[in-house]
């Protein structure tokens, strides 16, 4: 089942796009190919969120809820900037593209999160950003804008986003030319109300972007990107019920990331490979608990790549207990 693992998927590697997966299996922290899973199209800079795994009992009535799903929108693939959404089956390990969830333009760079029914893929582009917000429904596969929820103001260049099942924060990325306008911002969207807020008090600590984050039912970690040349293995925690980001002492990443992947369950977090000094294939483990970080050479990737992206059932707690939209 998609509690047991995370897929990261995309990237470029010596100049070359890749539709490659790599999947980490949480409980043995070891990382495979897994040729199934791989992108239809070589991608990079695109974004995932994912659907609530199927192997916990429903406790909440809803709507059907597709088995052990996760998606990946957007990128640079083939040709150029696309708007394609791809759906990976977790129990088989299989990915197909869904022409009904194609984002509503193309764009890179941006990020994603969901809940058990829906996921938000928000910003992306490159001067001029986006702040659009496109939300795909999980029951029926089809994706649209939602104006209310769009983004405070147009970024791009690898925001990171986590979230629990009741709201998703948008964090960091690049909101003018070059790097001259790197931001610290952070929005939260209310999932029961479609809309989006800059939130002052969950701001990150530093102008940040090539982040990526991860998370469980009650908090979020966005980790590395630069901020000139520093930041690359602060972690930064935000606490969903404050509405608050903060620096843990200590609590770092062990080797400098930027354009990585992250993805998790809800007692670890799985960051790794991306820049700097070349695509790297090593994996950094967050443990909630103890708020620590260390390097796990046994789920370090198959190839290294940077641009990438990782999605999980477990992720920003969803199928957590106790299971809320």
């Amino acid at each position: 089942s998609s509690t047991s693992a995370g897929y990261f998927s995309g990237g470029v590697s010596g100049g070359t796009v890749l539709s490659r997966v790599e999947k980490t299996t949480y409980s043995t922290d070891t990382t495979a190919y897994t040729p199934g899973a791989n992108l239809p199209i070589a991608n990079y800079s695109h974004a995932g969120a994912s659907a609530k795994e199927n192997a916990l009992p429903e406790t909440i009535p809803g709507p059907p809820i597709p088995p052990n799903t996760g998606y990946f929108a957007g990128g640079l693939g083939s040709p150029g900037t696309v708007s394609t959404m791809d759906k990976v089956d977790f129990s088989t390990d299989t990915n197909n593209v869904v022409p009904s969830a194609a984002l509503s333009s193309p764009r890179y760079g941006g990020a994603a999160i969901g809940n058990r029914t829906a996921g938000y893929f928000g910003g992306g582009g490159a001067n001029p950003y986006f702040s659009t917000m496109d939300k795909i429904t999980y029951s029926s596969d089809t994706t649209g804008a939602v104006p209310g929820a769009a983004l405070s103001i147009p970024r791009g260049f690898h925001l990171g986003a986590t979230g629990n099942p009741t709201a998703g924060y948008f964090g960091g990325g690049n909101a003018g030319p070059s790097y001259s306008g790197v931001v610290t911002t952070v929005d939260k969207v209310t999932y029961a109300t479609d809309t989006t807020a800059d939130v002052p008090s969950a701001a990150l600590s530093v102008v940040k972007a090539g982040l990526s984050a991860s998370g469980n039912l009650t908090h979020g970690y966005f980790s590395g990107g630069p901020s000139g040349s520093d930041s690359l293995t602060l972690i930064e925690k935000i606490t969903f019920s404050a509405d608050f980001t903060e620096l843990v002492p200590g609590l770092n990443l062990a080797a400098p990331r930027t354009y990585h992947g992250a993805t998790g369950n809800d007692i670890a977090g799985y960051h790794g490979s991306g820049n700097p000094a070349g695509p790297q294939i090593s994996m950094d483990k967050i443990n909630y608990s103890t708020d620590t970080s260390a390097l796990i050479p046994s789920a370090a990737f198959t190839t290294g790549r940077r641009y990438i992206k990782g999605t999980s059932g477990r992720d920003n707690g969803i199928g957590s207990s106790p299971n809320i939209i």
